[in-house]
């Protein structure tokens, strides 16, 4: 829940792009708005929580520290022929995020990535279809580390 309070009666041409980008998203069934006394009150909705949480996997990053802590971080997974459309789609965010392909459903990066690792997961409901993997050893790592400029 957000309430908007100061500035919102200051300045009209601030109320005006308010209330023009809150209709949008109320239009959009993304949040409901309603009034309590002079506050004006904004819930985001269900549809609302599942477009944030979509355009925060379209921002992620995995950000690359100054110096490597020498863990590799390998993700595997197995999703069945069935969903491939899914399992194309995990590729593709994997392939943007950085990680390189060791195999067809092994990816690593160097890099910590827990967090990105867990919205995946949860945005594609992967449950125990796929493992995020810490480990200091890979074979053939210097390769792998060529690629990574490590």
């Amino acid at each position: 829940m957000a309430y908007v309070r100061e500035g919102f009666e200051k300045d009209w041409h601030y109320r005006y792009r308010v209330k023009r980008a809150l209709n949008r998203l109320e239009r959009r069934g993304l949040v409901v708005t309603e009034t309590s006394g002079e506050e004006l009150i904004v819930k985001m909705t269900q549809a609302g929580r599942r477009w944030l949480k979509r355009r925060q996997i379209q921002q992620m990053v995995i950000e690359r520290p100054k110096h490597w802590d020498g863990i590799w971080r390998v993700v595997i997974f197995d999703i069945p022929e069935t969903n491939r459309n899914v399992r194309d789609l995990v590729r593709g965010w994997l392939k943007r995020l950085g990680f390189a392909r060791l195999q067809q459903s092994v990816w690593t990066i160097p890099w910590p990535c827990q967090p990105q690792f867990e919205l995946l997961t949860s945005e594609f409901r992967l449950g125990n279809q796929a493992l995020l993997i810490e480990t200091s050893k890979i074979a053939s790592e210097r390769a792998i580390k060529r690629t990574f400029k490590l």
